[in-house]
């Protein structure tokens, strides 16, 4: 299990089109992965748990990857982060 601390520079937070952007890389791992945020925990291969966070800008969170491809899939939900400018 590998975990990463992320934190929200977007504007807008983790708007609708990043949380999709998330889930569609998500889903491309084998690993089970979450995203925690305060003490809510969500699945980070569902689009309804993201959203349902609601993490504004400013606000930090963290993804685990739990899995045979925890350390790809980590490595991508990061990189993916960065480039569409969320983190």
């Amino acid at each position: 299990m590998v975990s990463k601390q992320f934190k929200v520079k977007a504007i807008n937070g983790l708007n609708s089109k990043a949380a999709n952007a998330l889930v569609l890389q998500a889903n491309q791992y084998v690993s089970n992965l979450t995203l925690k945020y305060h003490n809510e925990i969500a699945d980070l291969k569902s689009i309804m748990n993201v959203m349902g966070l609601v993490i504004r800008a400013g606000e930090a969170f963290s993804i685990t990857a739990e899995g045979s491809d925890e350390e790809v899939a980590l490595a991508g939900i990061a990189e993916l982060a960065q480039s569409i400018h969320l983190v």
